[in-house]
């Protein structure tokens, strides 16, 4: 396939075998889709109306999509990607990772230890935990995060089970 860019391009999704997307550089996004069992691809472009670097997308599902890059930005599709819109977060950091583990719930990681959940579809954002926080990746494969948490609760009175019980149901609401 020949190149559509000269632009970084930062993340790839698959919908399904024979179509993905790609974010990218510059508000970059590429959609691929096959109609030969992969043997050729055919490339068509969006325009987001940004010209922010998109760092990272994930569709949940056909129709549920989610883009997070520089500056804060997120844009959602419900029809898998036809149109987009522009979601405010309220952060201006770099959001260089979305994950949705649902329809209504994910997470944006960013920088600074920025860390935005939802649990409506990603309609609004809110900064997780209360409190500086630190995200880094262990591996090269980016399977492993961690979260550098403050350990102001472990004050000897409880232990590193009654820490991370707080930290996932009070502070991120997984329960």
């Amino acid at each position: 396939m020949v190149s559509l860019t000269t632009r970084h391009l930062y993340s790839l999704t698959f919908v399904d075998t024979y179509s993905a997307m790609i974010v990218g550089e510059r508000g970059q996004v590429v959609r691929l889709n096959s109609v030969d069992n992969g043997n050729t691809w055919v490339a068509s472009q969006f325009n987001l109306g940004t010209s922010s670097d998109l760092r990272s997308i994930q569709f949940f599902d056909n129709s549920n999509v989610w883009i997070s890059g520089m500056n804060g930005v997120v844009f959602k599709s419900n029809n898998g990607g036809t149109t987009w819109a522009t979601i405010p977060t309220g952060v201006t950091q770099n959001l260089n990772g979305v994950s949705f583990v649902s329809s209504t719930q994910g997470w944006c990681a960013g920088s600074s230890g920025t860390l935005l959940v939802t649990t409506n579809g990603g309609n609004s954002w809110q900064t997780q935990p209360r409190g500086n926080i630190n995200v880094g990746i262990i591996d090269g494969a980016k399977s492993f995060v961690f979260l550098g948490l403050p350990l102001h609760r472990l004050n000897g009175d409880g232990t590193v089970k009654d820490f991370l019980e707080h930290v996932l149901f009070e502070e991120f609401g997984l329960r």
